[in-house]
């Protein structure tokens, strides 16, 4: 296609639009107001935020110590800074487990005390719990600040009083599961631990035995290098065996205070407040649809211009749609005149 056909071709689409004004404009009228009907079967949408700081407590050289002695043993413990770090809650919540919390215990103020799973219709059916589960997360939003270390928790909801609990049902929920989770810990690190104590401590038994035992059978032992060497390695064990038990029994009080510590982990900024005002963009269905509307509606004309240029270059295909087109407006014709 030469340069001059592509340019009779383009003015051939714009005359076309401008012989059919009518109808791109009242396809942008329709498209607003379908736009207009789907916002208001939507409803307003209002975020509720509530902002929190992790309590990152530093990892003391006690403890880290005693993570590299279970490790030598193959015992995992993890450490304080991996369980309270931004990221660790930014993935946190998003778990089962702290969602189905919170759909189970935020509840508007209310009269009726709608609970967030009764707004996503999750009572019944286990696929209806999974299904409320989705919508929760789907309406989640968390910004974290790595520079101030400040967690940002929005709930996207119709209802602005539920939107608030749930935010604030969300925070709350994060501080106890990470409570709990860090008791387990403390709890399995105690347990074993405590088992290591015993071993240790019978050992450290037989090294002070031995060594005694050398003492009282050789008095002289100094004169003697043999003995002199042996009386070493003796006393060797004996002080690594004593080490270590006295590792063992910091590391077994350590692990009792993290089994019974209730300390927050968490410290609130901002309480979530009902808001006032909806999202902005809920008005933005409008625009939308008169978009959708025009872009449809231009389409759909330039479309037949070009089938009308084929059917004149005798394309039987061209035709046969042009043919269809035509007899299925007039028969929306004929049911508009009844």
């Amino acid at each position: 296609m030469s340069a001059g056909e592509r340019s009779t071709t383009m003015l051939d689409g714009v005359r076309a639009l401008v012989a059919r004004r009518r109808a791109v404009l009242m396809s942008l009228m329709f498209g607003g107001l379908l736009g207009g009907g789907m916002r208001l079967l939507v409803g307003d949408q209002y975020t509720a935020t509530a902002a929190f700081i992790v309590s990152t407590g530093r990892t003391s050289a006690t403890s880290q110590s005693l993570s590299d002695l279970a490790a030598q043993y193959g015992l995992a413990v993890p450490g304080t800074e991996g369980g309270s770090s931004a990221q660790f809650f930014s993935g946190l919540v998003l778990t089962r487990e702290v969602l189905e919390r919170v759909l189970r215990t935020a509840c508007s103020t209310l009269s009726d005390s709608t609970c967030l799973l009764d707004y996503f219709r999750g009572r019944g059916s286990s696929r209806m719990e999974e299904r409320a589960l989705r919508r929760l997360r789907r309406a989640l939003d968390l910004d974290v600040d790595v520079r101030t270390g400040i967690l940002r928790l929005g709930v996207h909801l119709r209802d602005p009083k539920l939107a608030a609990e749930g935010a604030n049902a969300f925070v709350r929920q994060l501080g106890v599961y990470s409570s709990e989770v860090r008791q387990e810990q403390g709890h399995a690190k105690r347990v074993f631990f405590d088992s290591r104590l015993e071993e240790v401590h019978d050992r450290l038994q037989t090294a002070e035995l031995a060594l005694r035992d050398f003492y009282i059978k050789n008095r002289q032992w100094a004169s003697s290098p043999v003995l002199t060497y042996k009386e070493g390695l003796l006393r060797r064990q004996a002080a690594l065996a004593s080490e270590l038990y006295l590792s063992l029994s910091r590391a077994v009080e350590t692990a009792r205070m993290e089994e019974v510590n209730t300390t927050p982990t968490i410290t609130i900024v901002d309480e979530a407040i009902p808001p006032m005002q909806a999202d902005g963009w809920s008005g933005a269905w409008i625009g939308i649809g008169a978009l959708l509307g025009l872009i449809g509606t231009i389409t759909w004309i330039l479309f037949v211009e070009w089938l009308k240029l084929l059917a004149a270059d005798g394309s039987d295909e061209a035709k046969y749609l042009l043919d269809f087109r035509a007899r299925l407006w007039n028969r929306v014709k004929l049911r508009g005149g009844h």
